[in-house]
């Protein structure tokens, strides 16, 4: 089989890409030319439910799964890592561009766009090794942005959020005869910020992120088989500050530092006696060392209480700080599966066993199941059940925002399962539809929340911190969510979607990926293509029933009361609209948040008012 890979500037390993090209490849294979020559290729269909990829405040913007387009992947590649998630809030993307093709007369991009006040993004690339098998690039990036927040932080009315950011980043690629590619990426990115926080509404932070990647898969005889190697590192550039003085140990307020190692081989084959079923196992071994940090725990949850004759239905909590400084925690995992198909039927039954060590040793056991069956050739009945444990890293915060404070919960999340099935019917005249169902539970999930008049205590050590002070609390989290999605395609010219959640919105019930406890949300969008060279279109999306909780402190016995905060429904409509002048030299827009609504994204800080890029993207 011949495999061929499909990468842009920015490094990216995706073995079900590569699949795709390789099958499309085969297909296209003209027959005609030599009547005794054949070529078979064994493919497996699998459909599964995906998710938008990430854009700022979207996260839980489900994708539809059409019935009509058959996901097929080859044996080798059927399984694969599951995607990142998907940050609930970022800041302005650099200006787009096409994606460089393989063989591709073109070898480097170069993209500006501007928005006043500020927000300006850029990147850049070249392909300094365009060859069949060989790739070589280089590519860099900037985002900047400044706004005022116009919540108040610490006593400033309108405190100055600010952003930053360049990345650097470099890719090759290398194919070994028809079976075996190798794929390594490295990338730098340093972010200096502003933002309000409850200590100085002035104070900026920095925060380094490194990442080597590295991936190889090859087949011998019928088995398939990969490697993975990742490493990442992130840390803050100042130590956390506080307007209180602090008794003692300073040191346990440097700024917070992680490196983390990934290890995953994999392997599938086919097995004889049966030409559609299959085996495999994927194996990883994923190290985290925290280098410095203060991190948030909850020590005690009580209530209700008494006071005198009056009893309060409420629940209070104490506090406690835990420094992981220097520890070094492991999580491995054996995920072994069977798979088959037929005619209608496919399916993958596995298991995802987890062992953890390091600041706590434990055994989980987690289903990783994924099941389509078509009953009708314009019906599709699906299920997906997974779980699991992993970490909650400095790093995973800064996806969520990248002013996420260093002060956060610092214990891995489980999943005993996390199941969605659901039904699609279509096309019908270019019409297809969703429904949907699914229930999550997760331990140990970091949800933003507000301290007031805050005690932090541990048995060495007494903090104290005046304001309002913003992290991340460890919940446990569990809940049901259903939801419909539309669609509407004609021809090339059209495009149309919409789509409505209801999800769980309290203190224990919600869903780990839904970091504001949004109650409904609702999507829709227009693409429209009146001609050729000219795309316009509009998004609309809705988040009702938000909040966080906040913990007001009562006295040094009793502790903190929890109360829920409402935030403001997120009402955010987006334009965008590109032109190619040529080929190589295209001019485009993006007004976003037009309706100019300022939504918390986090405490103390609302959402940038209107903003966008108005810019021009160049190929060479």
């Amino acid at each position: 089989m011949n495999y061929q890979y499909v990468s842009d500037m920015k490094f990216s390993a995706s073995i079900h890409h590569i699949a795709i090209v390789a099958a499309a490849a085969a297909a296209c294979a003209a027959p005609a030319a030599a009547e005794d020559l054949r070529t078979e290729i064994e493919v497996d269909r699998t459909v599964v439910p995906v998710q938008r990829p990430a854009s700022r405040l979207r996260s839980m913007s489900p994708v539809l799964v059409t019935p009509d387009v058959k996901r097929q992947t080859l044996s080798m590649s059927e399984y694969s890592a599951a995607s990142d998630f998907a940050p609930t809030f970022n800041l302005l993307e650099p200006a787009s561009y096409p994606a460089l093709r393989p063989l591709s007369t073109y070898r480097g991009y170069a993209s500006v766009g501007y928005f006043p006040g500020f927000n300006l993004g850029a990147s850049a690339g070249y392909r300094f090794i365009n060859k069949e098998k060989t790739r070589l690039g280089a590519w860099l990036q900037y985002n900047g942005s400044s706004y005022n927040s116009h919540i108040a932080a610490g006593g400033d009315d309108r405190p100055t959020v600010s952003n930053n950011t360049v990345t650097v980043g470099a890719d090759f690629a290398q194919r070994f005869g028809k079976k075996s590619n190798l794929m390594i990426g490295v990338d730098y990115t340093h972010a200096a910020l502003g933002l309000p926080t409850d200590a100085d509404p002035s104070q900026k932070q920095g925060i380094n992120l490194a990442d080597v990647k590295a991936s190889w898969w090859s087949t011998v005889g019928k088995v398939g088989y990969h490697a993975n190697f990742d490493f990442s590192h992130t840390g803050l550039t100042k130590d956390i500050a506080f307007q209180a003085p602090l008794s003692q140990n300073p040191r346990s307020l440097a700024a917070a530092g992680e490196n983390r190692f990934t290890v995953a081989l994999g392997a599938i084959g086919r097995l004889k006696s049966a030409a559609s079923s299959w085996i495999g196992i994927e194996l990883k071994a994923d190290i985290l060392h925290v280098m410095d940090g203060l991190f948030l725990s909850e020590a005690r949850t009580y209530g209700p209480w008494g006071a005198g004759d009056m009893m309060m239905p409420v629940t209070g909590v104490h506090m406690a700080l835990t420094d992981y400084s220097g520890r070094t925690s492991g999580i491995y995992s054996v995920k072994p599966y069977f798979g088959f198909g037929g005619s209608n039927v496919h399916a993958r039954i596995g298991l995802d066993v987890d062992v953890s060590t390091g600041v706590d040793t434990k055994f989980h056991v987690a289903p990783d199941v994924m099941i389509d069956w078509n009953p009708a050739s314009q019906v599709a009945v699906y299920g997906r059940f997974t779980g699991g444990e992993e970490y909650n890293t400095l790093r995973s915060l800064y996806d969520v925002s990248p002013f996420a404070p260093g002060i956060n919960t610092y214990v891995n999340s489980y999943s005993p399962v996390k199941g969605r099935v659901g039904v699609v019917a279509g096309p019908f005249a270019g019409a297809t539809a969703e429904v949907f169902a699914g229930y999550e539970a997760t331990r140990n999930v970091p949800m933003p929340v507000v301290l007031s008049d805050v005690s932090f205590y541990n048995p060495d050590v007494m903090y104290t911190a005046i304001r309002d002070f913003n992290g991340f609390f460890s919940n446990n989290l569990s809940g049901w969510h259903a939801g419909v999605n539309l669609s509407y395609r004609w021809r090339s010219k059209f495009e149309a979607k919409a789509g409505f959640r209801i999800l769980p919105s309290s203190y224990s019930h919600g869903l780990a990926e839904c970091r504001d406890r949004a109650r409904y949300i609702a999507t829709a969008s227009v693409e429209f293509r009146p001609i050729e060279k000219l795309s316009l279109g509009l998004d609309y999306e809705l988040r009702a029933g938000r909040k966080y909780y906040r913990f007001d402190r009562l006295t040094d016995e009793i502790g903190y009361v929890r109360k829920a905060v409402a935030m403001s429904n997120v009402s955010r409509l987006d334009f965008n609209a590109t032109y190619a002048i040529t080929d190589a030299f295209s001019a485009f827009v993006r007004v976003e948040n037009m309706l100019c609504r300022r939504p918390e994204v986090l405490p103390f800080y609302t959402a940038q008012g209107l903003h966008g890029l108005f810019g021009v993207s160049l190929k060479f």
